[in-house]
């Protein structure tokens, strides 16, 4: 069941049992008993399924600014690429598990609520895709807001090329359009307080978050078990480097990544780094041993 079912089922539920509770005791079965019938199945299906909570995968996106009417409108070539860089950026986050869904539009500051659209119940560390990548987007704003070089390193540290190319346009378009933005989902949330901090952090993301792409041959020492993290020592040096999996589309990883300990691997990645920061390595691709090749693009 995906949160939208649920969220159906619960609103049927709710209208089933105003109806139920309004009818005379003098009511025939013929008119209750349908009605009870299918609130019995509601149930089961929701008790088959209780993983969701209200509210657990519902983010807000609110604008406003030069391209915002009011209450009465937005210009909708400007929605359209806020929408579409911002779906994207979650989409990529995901790994592409998860399908966000617009589905409903927000008075007030012009707001966009988008709901999670996976297709089974995504639970993912105790919630959805949806929601670990609104989390991590809230996270990258205020960092990079706080001007905090190493924090902002480390909150797009699960920023994978393609998550980041669609992050930057999202904050890229704002500028352009003199707009202001506030992100949430639960008590977790973000907002511009100017239009010049929104200008700032396009800048900042443009000048200081610098991306290179690197190739190294050398062995990995280990993975953390979530197979997302390796240690990597490249060859003719002692020193291990922290690396990490790039979430894509195309993500193929051995069935046991540690089959690749102690074999030599050559590895493609980028180096990212913040302003001052240390820089982190994303592997994009890598070479192992019998010719074969695994792409993370």
């Amino acid at each position: 069941m995906n949160f939208l079912e649920w969220r159906h089922l619960q609103a049927e539920k709710r209208a089933l049992d105003d109806t139920l509770g309004k009818l005379s005791p003098q009511a025939s079965n013929a008119l209750r008993q349908p009605l009870e019938h299918r609130r019995e199945r509601i149930m089961t299906r929701l008790a088959a399924d209780p993983g969701w909570e209200s509210g657990s995968a519902v983010g807000l996106v609110s604008l406003l600014g030069g391209p915002v009417h009011g209450n009465y409108g937005i210009d909708i070539d400007f929605a359209g690429q806020v929408l579409q860089h911002f779906g994207s950026t979650i989409v990529a986050l995901s790994g592409h598990q998860t399908t966000p869904m617009l589905t409903e539009i927000v008075p007030g500051s012009f707001g966009f609520q988008i709901e999670s659209g996976e297709s089974q119940r995504p639970l993912f560390e105790g919630g959805s895709h949806t929601v670990a990548a609104f989390e991590s987007i809230i996270g990258a704003m205020a960092a990079v807001h706080a001007q905090h070089d190493e924090s902002a390193a480390t909150a797009f540290v699960g920023f994978n090329p393609s998550a980041m190319a669609s992050f930057r346009r999202f904050i890229s378009t704002l500028a352009d359009n003199n707009a202001l933005c506030s992100v949430e989902i639960g008590a977790n949330s973000f907002q511009f307080s100017n239009v010049d901090r929104v200008r700032q952090m396009a800048t900042l993301m443009e000048r200081r978050v610098e991306e290179n792409e690197e190739s190294w041959t050398g062995q990995f020492r280990g993975f953390l078990p979530d197979g997302l993290w390796g240690e990597f020592v490249p060859e003719d040096s002692d020193e291990s480097l922290l690396v990490r999996i790039a979430l894509e589309d195309n993500t193929e990883l051995p069935g046991d990544v540690n089959e690749l300990v102690g074999h030599p691997v050559t590895l493609s990645l980028q180096r990212r780094r913040v302003g001052t920061s240390r820089p982190r390595y994303t592997v994009t691709r890598w070479q192992i041993p019998h010719d074969t090749e695994q792409s993370c693009t």
